[in-house]
């Protein structure tokens, strides 16, 4: 048991995202998910999903809100996801006849590649849910010609796939997987003609190349996209021609993403990689007694498979005019650069292995070195979200007490929170998104009133004004400047003392805890004239 794949995948699974199951916070859409189930609105959040033209995504939030309505197991389902989605990662790969090496590190690469860090959020769990859905596809698919129960796999396959398109970007990295199912077709099928072969497959691939077209016209034709969301997810041709969208992809999800995880492996976590270099050359050097005969997948054909990816997963957002930010919430974009990076970092270790064989200790080296480097630039991450999460209850739990805040009904936000130079995401993470501010004002000072932080939009429907939290306040009301300043006493403190100390009083001393928060944030509120608050009786 204990050399069996899983065992490594669950151990990656904790260094790289345990600190996700150690995270009780909320963050931008999450605030808005979160009341909404906590006041059992269902209804709203599945008519927003509607007007994304996304009613199953809308399924699922229902579902998920009488499921996951703790917190933690909102978190925790995201986290058996990635489980899944490595274990599933590696079985495809495996059906190609890779080395069980190539396989592993395949697996391993796409679960600790930091590119993507929006686990955290509560919007990420359906998109998750839908690369998997995806994965579990494209390996029962493959599997249809072994065994029994062919076209069992092959419609269980097709509707799997169906639903992950509830998540547009699949549908371009679809076009991915039907490259994949021809290539595969050919390898398990290599005793027969050329003809035989492309007749044996010819009307399973018009049946799953037609897929994505007949989701399209359902969706589209029985939910039409409404209000904001007309154009959201609508591809448009001239941003492919933008090098600045695709510069922004190419740097924050390659390069920086190298610079910043050699940055994060300290001294301490090469001292640990040392350790684990004995554990990952054990399983790397076992070969499954089940395994198919070796294919001759080469280093060129997997790289170019994995550059395929890599524009098939950002096409969709490139065409969006998506830009790819390298920390925090819209490092979202990049959910479909895990994979893809992960086979080409393998193709190159491969082509070290196949070619320096005199040097598969180094190599193993360097592999462990380059995974802790990756784990350790997830664990910055999730310490950065940690710390945001502090501020922000402290933020709240100063701003209660403050006497003249309920009567407000406008804030205009002032965050003066400054990040220190040893917050590496701290200027991404620790900033504002002012429409999240309205829940989190409202449930704080817990008045009639429902005053907002945003802006009101001139073309919210009634909807959407509920939805967003902005339906029920007095346009007319007073306005006040609500500033939130970082406190001297935690001015040296920074992300991970911050984080470390809110752990430490949330399991050790939670009495303490409130103290704690206090002294991180300085909050003030400052009434302001304004000439559209008539029915304000102090505006000053």
């Amino acid at each position: 048991m204990l050399r069996h794949p899983i065992t490594l995948i669950v151990a990656t699974a904790l260094a790289a995202h345990g600190m996700l199951l150690l995270n009780d916070g909320l963050y931008y859409d999450s605030w808005m998910l979160e009341t909404h189930v906590r006041n059992g609105r269902y209804d709203i959040i599945f008519q927003w999903q509607l007007d994304h033209s996304r009613p199953l995504i809308g399924v699922y939030y229902v579902i998920a809100g009488y499921l996951f309505q703790p917190i933690f197991w909102h978190k925790f389902s995201v986290w058996l996801y990635l489980i899944i989605n490595s274990w599933l990662t590696i079985k495809i790969a495996q059906s190609f006849g890779l080395l069980w090496r190539d396989c592993i590190l395949i697996g391993i690469f796409s679960l600790v590649y930091p590119a993507y860090q929006a686990y955290i959020e509560h919007s990420a769990n359906p998109q998750i849910a839908c690369y998997t859905s995806f994965l579990l596809a494209t390996w029962l698919v493959l599997r249809a010609d072994i065994g029994r129960y062919r076209l069992l796999k092959l419609v269980v396959g097709a509707a799997l796939f169906f639903i992950s398109f509830s998540i547009e970007s699949l549908i371009s990295f679809y076009i991915g997987f039907l490259a994949l199912y021809l290539a595969h077709s050919f390898i398990v099928s290599s005793k027969l003609s050329f003809r035989q072969r492309l007749i044996n497959k010819l009307w399973i691939l018009l049946g799953l190349a037609v897929l994505p077209l007949i989701y399209y016209a359902l969706t589209r034709g029985l939910f039409p996209p409404q209000a904001h969301y007309t154009d959201y997810t609508q591809p448009k041709i001239q941003n492919l021609f933008v090098a600045y969208y695709w510069l922004s992809f190419i740097n924050n999800s390659i390069i920086n993403i190298l610079i910043w995880s050699s940055g994060a492996l300290t001294g301490l976590g090469i001292l640990g990689s040392m350790f684990a270099y004995p554990v990952l050359s054990q399983f790397v050097n076992i070969q499954p007694s089940n395994t198919n005969a070796r294919v001759s997948v080469t280093v060129a054909q997997m790289l170019g498979f994995g550059a395929l990816l890599f524009f098939l997963g950002v096409l969709p957002y490139i065409s969006g005019g998506r830009v790819l930010i390298l920390h925090g919430n819209e490092s979202r974009f990049s959910m479909l650069i895990g994979l893809p990076m992960a086979i080409m970092i393998t193709a190159l270790f491969k082509w070290g292995y196949e070619r320096l064989p005199q040097y598969t200790h180094v190599l193993h080296i360097l592999v462990v070195l380059l995974t802790s480097a990756f784990i350790a630039a997830n664990v910055e991450s999730y310490i950065g979200w940690q710390a945001k999460w502090a501020k922000d209850r402290s933020w709240m739990l100063n701003l209660k007490p403050i006497q003249n805040a309920p009567p407000i009904s406008v804030f205009l936000l002032d965050d003066r929170w400054q990040w220190l130079d040893n917050e590496r995401i701290g200027r991404y993470l620790l900033n504002d998104r002012r429409l999240d501010f309205n829940p989190m004002v409202q449930r704080t000072l817990n008045t009639d009133k429902y005053p907002i932080v945003a802006p009101v939009q001139a073309d919210y429907t009634d909807f959407y004004k509920e939805a967003f939290f902005v339906g029920r306040y007095d346009p007319n009301g007073c306005r006040a400047t609500l500033t939130i300043e970082r406190n001297p006493a935690a001015a040296q403190m920074g992300q991970f003392g911050i984080a470390r100390r809110y752990w430490y009083y949330r399991f050790f001393a939670p009495d303490q805890m409130n103290a704690f928060l206090r002294d991180l944030t300085v909050v003030t509120v400052t009434p302001i004239s304004d000439p559209a608050a008539t029915a304000c009786k102090s505006p000053s």
